[in-house]
């Protein structure tokens, strides 16, 4: 972008009060976080500098004042990076978006969205079953690449598997998680409008799928994650006979399926909005410790990040060329983000939007 306009500047790279408020919000959110980790302390080693961190996580920004123009811009801040922050969770999501979404739009015409679940789980045996959902997924791949000869009565070889991303998200509500995965999947030939959806069984009167009917695609990968995530062999004879798999869905990729993809792997309140207790915390702690939330296979597999940060420090040097040329000696400050919404003679900028503006 060359020779930016100040007035463009201003109305696109703005920081809205309502992020500001987020902010103040999620750092509040943070000290039910703290005092989680302070507990769990007294039971299990935890790093030094996490506590710490994560109290000073988003509490200041450093800012370079334009006191002439009345501009903010905000230049960096100190993020804990842990996976249970408020803040750093929204940062991760937004890095992941500005990285994969470039390199998953070529496939978009032949891209589908698969959600696998399993049913609801106590809380003891969250840790073993999703370790074994990751050992599971990788053969649950190798079956609709119908690798070996074996299995090629699943026919999944028309749909022309090119590749695939995974991302694992838990819900929770009182003693039970329901871990479960939304995928990125590219075929070169399904067609789920040509196969229909007529097929019927209980998961089409669930609350969470309404009256939905399934194609026939859908009833395989049903009943294939069924087999695998229950150690049956996956022979024909056994999934013949199988009448009903777990409630796995595939449709169309939309704008939206971006978010569930590459949003954070837990939430902070349950599944009716009542805020995560400390079992809860310290259950997804220890269950989801080192854990990968997200792999690539195929066309996927050595998915690498876009050099986006070139293209953003470029545009954020001629957004900054234009700030200089009106007030040529800024100021560096450190501003607490809630102080901001205070100061209303000012307005904020953030080189973050940047990333928002390449989006689009």
């Amino acid at each position: 972008m060359n020779d930016v306009a100040l007035d463009y500047i201003l109305e696109n790279f703005k920081v809205k009060d309502e992020y500001l408020v987020s902010v103040h919000n999620n750092n509040e959110y943070n000290k039910v976080i703290v005092d989680y980790y302070k507990k769990l302390s007294n039971e299990i080693f935890i790093s030094s500098s996490k506590i710490p961190s994560l109290k000073a996580c988003n509490k200041f920004w450093l800012i370079e004042q334009y006191d002439h123009l009345q501009v903010k811009d905000f230049i960096s801040t100190n993020l804990c990076k842990d996976k249970f922050c408020n803040n750093c969770k929204k940062v991760r999501q937004a890095s992941r978006m500005s990285r994969f979404i470039p390199q998953i739009e070529p496939y978009r015409n032949k891209l589908f969205h698969i959600v696998l679940t399993i049913p609801n789980i106590k809380s003891d045996d969250l840790k073993y079953t999703v370790e074994k959902m990751a050992r599971s997924f990788k053969l649950f791949v190798e079956c609709i690449r119908e690798k070996s000869d074996k299995r090629s009565f699943l026919d999944f070889k028309k749909y022309g598997f090119k590749g695939a991303i995974r991302s694992l998200e838990i819900t929770f509500k009182k003693n039970e998680y329901h871990p479960h995965y939304h995928c990125a999947f590219v075929f070169e030939n399904l067609d789920l409008e040509g196969e229909g959806r007529s097929i019927e069984n209980p998961y089409s009167h669930s609350f969470s799928n309404g009256e939905r009917l399934f194609t026939e695609f859908e009833i395989k990968i049903q009943k294939l994650w069924y087999l695998i995530m229950n150690n049956i062999r996956i022979t024909q004879e056994n999934f013949e006979n199988l009448n009903l798999g777990y409630s796995c869905t595939c449709d169309k990729f939309r704008d939206d399926d971006y978010a569930e993809m590459f949003k954070y792997m837990t939430k902070e309140t349950d599944e009716t909005s009542n805020i995560l207790t400390y079992d809860h915390f310290k259950t997804l702690y220890k269950s989801t410790y080192h854990l990968r939330q997200l792999q690539g296979y195929g066309c996927f597999y050595q998915i690498i990040k876009e050099d986006l940060d070139d293209e953003v420090d470029k545009m954020y040097q001629d957004i900054r060329f234009e700030l200089l040329k009106y007030d040529c000696r800024p100021i560096l400050t450190l501003d607490r983000p809630f102080d901001l919404l205070n100061q209303n003679d000012y307005i904020i900028i953030s080189r973050k939007k940047i990333f928002d503006y390449l989006k689009k």
